[in-house]
């Protein structure tokens, strides 16, 4: 039996880096392949929401594209999504809002159009407006009334619409349109013009054919040929990969060996963290032997209420052997240089007693797991648990512990049991979250959620496959002749039937998840 769990504890130990790591990869690949089936579908719903023509739409189309390939971007990079387009058309409101900020959109038929647009103040879309009042006989207010109506400043007038803003235009434009600026604010300064002359330098500076966050992704490169395509495809529901990679969504070209390093080695952290994490349950278990060994705590007592049944003095002998591995692990850089100086913050002792309690809390949940009190998804359903409410615990009691006064002494602790009840509300709800995602996506998470691939046996006896029964012994009854008087039955004519039953997947028992 010793000899078995040796083998098994040690094919865990040699195996789960590896699981882990090709889970954490196929994450990754999923994002990004999620990513770019959303602004597919994005595309599309837009195009056909409205009955604007090609023209007009390819505006949107764009709008969307320039968005969504920034978020694909970050997703390839390891960041969340943050950009979107707000879909508004308030007075000079922005058609992009990401991290690096906000952003105009012009997709003109020229260079000239669109550099135009963009560089429209205040005033010229002031005197556009009164004018069209004038010819149709209405009322207008006076230049001053008209900037108070919309939040503009009066000093502001004489500057473009979208001043602080990028503004991003094709990119088979955006060279003519820069040369063509350099020649407006040539002839601005040249005629003594400088309001002008300002105004285009802003212009110049922000002109743009793709979207920043801020942290060096940006979207990619549009133009507008390639936008009229995306809509009229968008439109007939017919946007494929092909024309996505036509207009640059080429995954080899995007996803770049660094992004590939960059995943591989997190994912190779996160293993070595857990592997090492895994090393450290021999010293817990010969902790436990020696003081089976010693007399300190009964066997039998250990296989019945787990560490429950330590001592004080033994549950104290368990937790320093566990703090001081800890404490050696960071100290080594086990788990790399940034956890070491993280350890030796002001928060580090912190940290290293939330890995003490993980390691000691998976210990004694694995015990009631090998004397078959739980089984294996309750088990893991505990240690996923114990990490969410003790992480919570900690960023509760660190999170206090900065808030109120120097000197509080229950500042942590009271930080920590907060912490510590919304992360048990946390792990309910991504708990749901978690079930929903694997029943639509076939994720195990881990092994943790069994996934059931197996058709039900009366949905096979109904779909006329024959069904293997084991035979079964039937004792001989005695049949007793009884007397039937003959009655009347009307016949019945029943039509055939063709029933049909659409299978889907969903939850069939605790973490399991198959045709229902």
């Amino acid at each position: 039996m010793k000899s078995s769990f040796s083998d098994g504890y040690k094919y865990v130990a040699d195996n789960i880096s590896g699981a882990l790591g090709k889970e954490m990869s196929d994450f990754w690949i999923g994002e990004i392949n999620n990513q770019i089936n959303t602004l597919g579908e994005k595309m599309t719903q837009k195009a056909q929401s409205g009955s604007l023509d090609i023209s007009k739409m390819q505006g949107f189309i764009a709008e969307i594209w320039h968005s969504d390939t920034l978020n694909l971007n970050r997703v390839i990079r390891g960041k969340d999504p943050s950009a979107y387009a707000p879909d508004v058309n308030t007075y000079a409101s922005p058609d992009i809002v990401a991290n690096g900020g906000e952003a105009s959109l012009k997709y003109y038929k020229n260079a000239s159009a669109s550099l135009s647009q963009q560089s429209k103040s205040h005033f010229q879309n002031y005197m556009e407006l009164r004018s069209k009042a004038i010819r149709e006989g209405k009322s207008y207010d006076d230049f001053e009334t008209y900037l108070k109506k919309r939040g503009i400043p009066l000093e502001d007038g004489y500057k473009s619409l979208y001043s602080n803003q990028t503004k991003v235009i094709p990119s088979d434009q955006l060279d003519k349109a820069v040369e063509l600026c350099q020649r407006r604010i040539a002839k601005a300064i040249a005629t003594g013009d400088l309001e002008k002359a300002e105004r285009l330098k802003e212009v110049l500076a922000t002109l743009s054919d793709t979207v920043s966050d801020g942290e060096g992704n940006s979207s990619l490169q549009l133009t507008r040929e390639q936008a009229q395509k995306l809509a009229m495809a968008a439109r007939d529901g017919e946007i494929d990969k092909e024309l996505l990679k036509e207009c640059g969504i080429d995954l080899s070209e995007l996803v770049k060996q660094q992004d590939i390093f960059r995943e591989a080695m997190r994912a190779g952290v996160s293993a070595a963290a857990i592997s090492l994490m895994i090393s450290l349950a021999p010293i817990v278990v010969n902790g436990i032997s020696k003081l089976v060994a010693d007399g300190e705590i009964s066997a039998e007592e250990l296989k019945q209420n787990g560490i429950a049944a330590l001592s004080a003095t033994a549950k104290g002998f368990i937790n320093g052997s566990v703090t001081a591995a800890l404490v050696a692990a960071f100290r080594t850089e086990k788990f790399g240089l940034e956890l070491l100086q993280f350890a030796e913050s002001a928060n580090g002792t912190s940290i290293i007693a939330a890995a003490v309690v993980l390691t000691v809390g998976t210990i004694e949940s694995g015990i009631y797991f090998a004397a078959g009190k739980i089984n294996k998804t309750e088990f893991a359903t505990q240690v996923t648990q114990n990490i969410f409410t003790t992480v919570a615990s900690v960023v509760g009691g660190i999170a206090f512990s900065a808030i109120l006064p120097e000197g509080f002494a229950f500042s942590y602790m009271l930080g920590s049991f907060i912490g510590s009840v919304i992360g048990g509300f946390i792990y309910k709800g991504t708990e749901k979250l978690l079930l929903s995602y694997c029943v639509h996506s076939g994720f195990t998470f881990f092994g943790l959620v069994n996934q059931n691939y197996e058709i039900p046996e009366e949905i096979l006896a109904e779909s006329g496959i024959e069904i293997f029964e084991p035979t079964s012994f039937h004792s001989i009854t005695l049949d007793i002749a009884e007397f039937q008087p003959n009655t009347f039955s009307p016949e019945y004519f029943s039509y055939e039937k063709i029933e049909c039953r659409i299978l889907r997947r969903g939850i069939i028992s605790a973490y399991s998840i198959g045709y229902i």
